[in-house]
């Protein structure tokens, strides 16, 4: 990313979704750090695997058995033939273990693990995947706690480019996996990298309660980087699909949504306990009472759960950016500059996306990010204008005097300011937000008149002056 405002938001700016399971070849090509984490992989158990085509077509049966979940197929094919549990049935290697991981087939994948020993479970595929980093992509935690159960060591084990399970889980985002691997995973089995690479992946796709259970528990990740230089607020800032000032509400859900009731976990500076939005100077039982009338609730009107689970999302993602802030905020400055500079500026990007809440807590957090610019000398206001973020603009009345040179400040290099931005052509995003080229044209018309009287009233007033 260049060192200025991102492009409109687009389908492409939202946060990918991982539900289905990949082949075994998409798993194997699946994304990871271009530089193999250092620590070393464990020795690879030595099994027996055949590659010709003749063998292929010998463990045929016992392949699409494990694919359509026949077990009694399979249990028969195993009996006839000795030793056929620990081959290499594949061209990728896979073994039927694998295969029935990866194919989300937990009864099946329960029957294959009482006939293998410990050892075997660690048996790797061509990718040097073990059939637990299988699991961890296809998300079911029930088959990952079959394997640790019976070798406790899987956890540690890497697969492809020395990824381990834990990230597999994260990068495909399944929620469940992560938390349990995050349980059995041993801390000496995971470097520093390691951490920073599942925090980034959670904040990806928007597991923001397991990426707060992270920083709570190692609280310096929040200020390192991964191996492309991203940190957490890099992440956050491209992702306006996470807060609420910038998430689209139906007419009804806008209604609904300052009365739901969420839990807040993680409140920075304060203790852990239950909030309710909107409704203050309660006593216990009606807490009590009103949690169980939106439970019912939830249950009988259709979309209120996914507006409770929404305005949740919302305000995990708040709690992410003000406990990302804190720590950032205690570094030096030299460090807090840099940090916020490259390989981009979570600020301007932020502000291009229209994220208030994030723009917010970083120049709360960090006053001086205000006169921030990218290479083209423009700040968050510039860019607010650009895009037409009026909620971004407004956040200008919030600074007194400084306002005055912030709005009457030109570009040296072509003499432009605000009005300038405001002439150009709003991205077509922020156009299509309105309907019809005439009220197109008048919101258009309405961003040039609003900047040229406050511009002029300011600029009338310091010729008075």
């Amino acid at each position: 990313q260049p060192h200025h405002a991102p492009p409109p938001p687009s389908s492409s700016a939202s946060p990918p979704h991982h539900h289905v399971l990949p082949s075994s070849s998409k798993l194997n090509e699946a994304a990871a750090p271009d530089k193999p984490v250092s620590a070393p992989l464990p020795p690879i158990p030595s099994f027996p695997h055949f590659g010709n085509d003749f063998s292929q077509r010998t463990y045929t049966p016992l392949y699409n058995a494990a694919m359509k979940v026949h077990w009694e197929s399979a249990e028969k094919f195993l009996r006839s033939h000795p030793g056929a549990i620990n081959v290499r049935i594949t061209k990728e290697m896979d073994t039927v273990l694998h295969i029935a991981a990866g194919a989300k087939h937990t009864n099946f994948v329960e029957e294959v693990v009482k006939m293998m020993s410990p050892a075997c479970l660690a048996l790797r595929n061509k990718r040097n995947n073990t059939a637990l980093c299988h699991a961890a992509a296809s998300g079911v935690a029930k088959i990952a706690e079959t394997m640790v159960n019976k070798n406790r060591d899987l956890p540690g084990m890497r697969g492809h480019k020395g990824m381990t399970p834990l990230y597999f889980a994260a990068l495909f985002g399944h929620r469940d996996m992560v938390s349990y691997l995050f349980r059995v995973t041993d801390d000496e089995h995971l470097t520093e990298e390691d951490y920073v690479t599942v925090l980034l992946a959670t904040i990806n796709n928007d597991l923001f309660d397991l990426a707060l259970t992270i920083l709570w528990r190692k609280p310096e990740l929040a200020t390192l980087r991964d191996h492309n230089g991203m940190t957490a607020l890099h992440i956050l800032a491209q992702k306006p699909s996470a807060f609420a000032s910038t998430s689209s509400l139906e007419s009804w859900q806008r209604i609904l949504y300052p009365l739901i009731r969420v839990e807040e976990k993680y409140k920075v500076g304060f203790p852990s306990g239950l909030v309710m939005s909107d409704i203050s100077h309660t006593n216990q039982v009606s807490l009590y009472l009103l949690e169980k009338l939106w439970c019912v609730v939830e249950l009988i009107v259709p979309g209120i759960k996914a507006v409770h689970e929404k305005k949740t999302m919302h305000m995990q993602a708040l709690q992410l950016v003000k406990l990302l802030c804190e720590q950032v905020s205690s570094l030096e400055d030299s460090t807090i500059a840099d940090l916020l500079t490259h390989p981009s500026q979570p600020l301007l990007i932020a502000a291009g996306f229209g994220i208030v809440e994030l723009v917010t807590e970083l120049v709360c957090s960090n006053p001086d990010l205000i006169w921030k610019v990218d290479e083209q000398s423009r700040n968050i206001f510039h860019v607010a204008v650009m895009y037409r973020r009026e909620k971004i603009f407004g956040l200008i009345h919030d600074l007194g005097a400084h306002k005055d040179m912030i709005t009457t400040y030109k570009d040296p290099t072509n003499d432009h300011n605000l009005l300038h931005l405001a002439g150009k052509m709003a991205p077509l995003d922020q156009l299509n937000s309105v309907s019809g080229a005439a009220l197109q044209m008048q919101r258009e018309l309405l961003w040039f008149k609003v900047l040229s009287l406050f511009i002029s009233a300011l600029g009338y007033f310091l010729e008075r002056m």
